[in-house]
């Protein structure tokens, strides 16, 4: 099961792997080390500063690919509001003038 781990700023979240067990882990871990390690769902590496950390919450697979398609969505709204254009330009040849 994936971890989102809540970030305070600039208030984002980030999908990571790990287990409830990874969870323990983490709250067993000591004062001197100011850093977890992870891997990103897409298997990169991350190392995130214990300072930086709002909290970190288990969640399903199915509810991370739900929250990503909703956010998707979200943005094409906003960007379709705002007057940004989604899709790409086209540019027509000017006609010959004599």
């Amino acid at each position: 099961m994936p971890l989102l781990i809540f970030l305070k700023q600039p208030n984002r979240a980030i999908a990571v792997k790990g287990e409830e067990k990874d969870l323990t882990k983490i709250g067993l871990l000591k004062d001197d080390l100011s850093y977890f390690t992870f891997k990103t769902l897409k298997d990169k590496p991350i190392v995130v500063s214990k300072d930086d950390v709002a909290y970190i919450e288990l969640i399903s697979e199915e509810e991370i690919k739900k929250q990503q398609a909703e956010y998707e969505k979200r943005l094409k709204q906003e960007r379709q509001k705002s007057g940004q254009l989604v899709s790409p330009n086209l540019i027509f040849p000017r006609g010959n003038r004599n």
